[in-house]
């Protein structure tokens, strides 16, 4: 950090971006309960939903940045990833119809971020940040995984003009705050709702 920190001119003041994608699950599992009306009686019978396999395991990833301004950070994409079975394309073609904002939903073949769809997520951060490259010296992080140390990705980070910062194993609590503070709250709200 220090060294791409160094590598900035005079000029420009840095802009720290994070990437992190989560996988959530559709199917958080069954609890026993009842749906009861306002004034029926409480001696309801409870019932079990009968959910298959398949619908247990489905999920949709989530890949969103942050940066250390909050005026950039509202400009950032936010990505939701689902497979062809779990958004019907009748779904996805609604949402690309009204889409406003930063919210972006990518429909592929798998709800995982594999390096393809990485370096399409990386080139709408780069179209977002774009207006930026002349005032800003953007260090972008993410962590280790395999998949994001691909050629393809590093290429997709040097085109959208910003410089790569990879976090190591073991430091995500201190260099991830998404990961720890936003999609670990996220989860435990999905949980409780």
């Amino acid at each position: 950090n220090s060294f791409l920190e160094s590598r900035c001119s005079t000029d420009r003041s840095v802009l720290r971006i994070n990437m992190d994608e989560t996988s959530v699950k559709l199917w958080l599992g069954g609890q026993r309960g009842c749906v009861v009306q306002a004034g029926e009686a409480a001696s309801v019978t409870p019932f079990e939903q009968g959910v298959t396999l398949r619908a247990r395991r489905s999920a949709v990833s989530l890949a969103c940045f942050v940066c250390d301004d909050p005026e950039v950070q509202r400009l950032l994409p936010q990505v939701i990833v689902g497979n062809d079975r779990v958004i019907p394309a009748t779904v996805a073609a609604e949402f690309q119809a009204s889409q406003t904002g930063n919210v972006f939903l990518l429909r592929r073949k798998s709800a995982w971020v594999n390096a393809s769809t990485l370096v399409r997520i990386i080139a709408l951060l780069a179209a977002a940040v774009a207006p930026l490259l002349s005032s800003r010296h953007i260090i972008f992080s993410m962590d280790a995984c395999p998949v994001h140390l691909v050629p393809a990705v590093m290429r997709a980070v040097a085109k959208g003009g910003m410089h790569f910062l990879l976090i190591g194993a073991q430091t995500t609590k201190w260099l991830q705050p998404r990961d720890v503070a936003v999609f670990g709250s996220l989860k435990h709200r999905l949980r409780q709702v």
